[in-house]
């Protein structure tokens, strides 16, 4: 695995780093970049000028790596919010809350499936032990 710190075995990490390394050499493409860079900022003055949001951009490419029936999910999810949620908490209020609310999903479900994981660990730690 490489990453920042790695040093190929038996050379010095004071001399050396990861971007004197052919493998870093051969993984930056330039034309790649500026491509990348150009299609970004091609998308964004395209967007603007049509009035679109700048988010449909995100939306769109997370969107293309999603399985199909997440989708589903998502979509109800997005009426609830837009038809409920909104007239029940009005829109303003429940636009600034609801990144919180997603912050907050997600911080229970990574504790839970870390509770989860401690659990199992002990469970095989324990059934494993000679006794």
């Amino acid at each position: 695995m490489f990453s920042a710190t790695f040093v190929p075995p038996g050379e010095d990490p004071d001399q050396k780093s990861i971007m004197d390394s052919e493998f870093m050499k051969k993984a930056f493409h330039p034309k790649d970049i500026g491509a990348g860079f150009a299609g970004c900022v091609g998308l964004y003055v395209l967007l603007t000028i049509f009035g679109l949001p700048v988010m449909l951009v995100y939306g769109m490419v997370r969107g293309w790596g999603e399985l199909p029936h997440y989708r589903v999910l998502e979509v109800v999810g997005a009426l609830l919010g837009r038809y409920d949620f909104e007239k029940k908490y009005g829109r303003t209020s429940f636009l600034q809350n609801a990144p919180a609310l997603l912050a907050g999903y997600y911080t229970g479900v990574g504790l839970i499936s870390m509770a989860t994981i401690a659990m199992k660990l002990v469970k095989s730690a324990v059934s494993a032990a000679p006794f």
